[in-house]
């Protein structure tokens, strides 16, 4: 079993925060105030790799920067050193975000494409287990994630 996921809140104020394994832990830091969180990913099991990892990294990435973006989007990479060096600045407003990304919860590491999310017991928003991968394809083809990470659909034309 996987140790907890643990970040370090930079000091001046500092501070911990440890959430379990498969979970985004961040320190966001504005006007010398922490807030700590722990937040449960959305499920990318029935995906395939590559798709889970670029849903995984939007999720992130609209969480962490409090931006809305959609599942699917092209991930630059700056964005993509941003996620593997666990820190976000916005020069604009000051603010300061650490985080440690989430372990995935079954495969992973050569190219294998663990999952995330899935019914751990929380009580948080969960995304729908899919019947086969194209349905989840097309749910993460019209999902965007807004300034909470949270999935929200796109209107079909």
């Amino acid at each position: 079993m996987a140790g907890k996921n643990v970040c370090q809140c930079e000091a001046p104020p500092g501070g911990l925060v440890q959430c379990e394994p498969h979970q985004l832990a961040y320190c966001r830091v504005v006007n010398n105030v922490s807030e700590t969180g722990c937040v449960d990913p959305p499920n990318t099991a029935k995906l395939a790799p590559h798709d889970a990892q670029r849903v995984i990294q939007n999720w992130a990435l609209a969480t962490i920067t409090k931006s809305s973006r959609s599942a699917l989007d092209d991930v630059e990479p700056g964005d993509a050193r941003m996620l593997m060096n666990g820190e976000y600045r916005n020069k604009k407003t000051g603010e300061r975000v650490r985080f440690t990304m989430p372990q995935p919860t079954r495969g992973g590491g050569g190219g294998s494409g663990g999952g995330f999310g899935g019914d751990r017991g929380s009580d948080g928003p969960q995304t729908p287990n899919f019947e086969n991968e194209r349905d989840a394809e097309r749910f993460w083809t019209s999902a965007v994630f807004d300034e909470q990470g949270i999935v929200r659909m796109r209107a079909f034309a």
